[in-house]
């Protein structure tokens, strides 16, 4: 299955942010060079974006919003309105100007990602929302779109699972952050400290070993990176998430744009050149042997998430 690369426009862009406002100004500034609109409150702290339009037909709105608190919060709308996500201090995705923090924007007119580059062990510096590709065999339906994040609300400073340290779910403890998923007719999200099984949370169909564990429980082989040849092995982003609730099966569903995962170990943020393209990978996993733990004491799989930029 090859990479789904869009046709740009891409966007690759930091700034410092002091506050709510000029977070909400950077993005006005650089989605739409991305190939996104602003559909609503232009110059404003109550800010809707819409995608560019797939192949498939499909486009995914995005609000952002200053709800009075410390960060901006981030939510999905489908474009007809009809399916939409809460916005406020305790649901959707949090960025905080805290500290005057440099954020950067990766984009492309499907997906963006914001986020706090080289601070890893902070909460309400991530959010990511896309548009996605759906591929065979699953048929597309008539909306589709999901938002991830590091932050479980407005003032919460624990840190939440999110693909800037980790590609596969670790401890039951941190739990994920707020998310929500749009798929057909149906919208669901999770906000505000959940606790319980979030097996339907949007996450990726990583490659694992079952063999050979060497002792890190039942989990597989976490050192499984390379060919024969030495070349580490890549995979596509596919990802899985439940139709209606988070209790539900989890199935593949979706792919990421401009992504791939290298499945190996990489400091966050690193750049590189392959396929022809420029990346950047936005998942800090460099820790040699000290990968996040699974709630079975296994080690979790490596993986870099990269998203192409040139």
């Amino acid at each position: 299955m090859p990479v789904q690369y869009t046709a740009g426009p891409r966007v690759n862009v930091a700034l410092a942010c002091a506050t709510k406002a000029a977070i909400c100004a950077f993005l006005e500034a650089q989605l739409p060079l991305a190939g996104w609109s602003v559909i609503s409150g232009a110059g404003t702290t109550n800010l809707l974006f819409q995608t560019g339009t797939t192949s498939q037909g499909l486009a995914l709105r995005c609000r952002v919003r200053d709800n009075a608190g410390t960060c901006v919060q981030f939510s999905i709308e489908s474009t007809d309105g009809v399916l939409t996500s809460t916005n406020s201090t305790t649901a959707g995705g949090s960025i905080s100007p805290t500290g005057a923090p440099t954020l950067r924007i990766v984009a492309n007119p499907f997906e963006f990602t914001i986020y706090q580059p080289a601070n890893y062990a902070a909460n309400r510096n991530f959010v990511f929302v896309c548009c996605p590709f759906i591929p065979s065999p699953v048929t597309a339906p008539t909306r589709a779109g999901f938002m991830v994040s590091d932050s479980q609300a407005d003032a919460n400073a624990t840190q939440r699972e999110s693909w800037r340290v980790q590609l596969t779910s670790a401890t039951a403890a941190n739990g994920p952050g707020n998310a929500a998923h749009i798929w057909g007719n149906s919208l669901w999200q999770i906000n505000n400290g959940f606790i319980g099984n979030w097996q339907s949370i949007a996450a990726f169909a990583m490659l694992m070993s079952t063999a050979g564990s060497g002792g890190n429980g039942s989990g597989g082989n976490p050192n499984l990176r390379r060919w024969g040849n030495g070349d580490d092995i890549t995979c596509m982003p596919l990802l899985s998430w439940g139709e209606t609730v988070v209790t539900d099966e989890p199935m593949i569903r979706a792919q990421l744009w401009d992504a791939v995962i290298v499945c190996n170990n990489f400091p966050g943020d690193t750049l590189a050149t392959f396929d022809g393209h420029d990346w950047i990978g936005i998942t800090n996993q460099n820790a040699g042997l000290s990968l996040p733990t699974l709630t079975n004491n296994a080690l979790s799989p490596r993986g870099t998430l990269f998203l192409a930029v040139a």
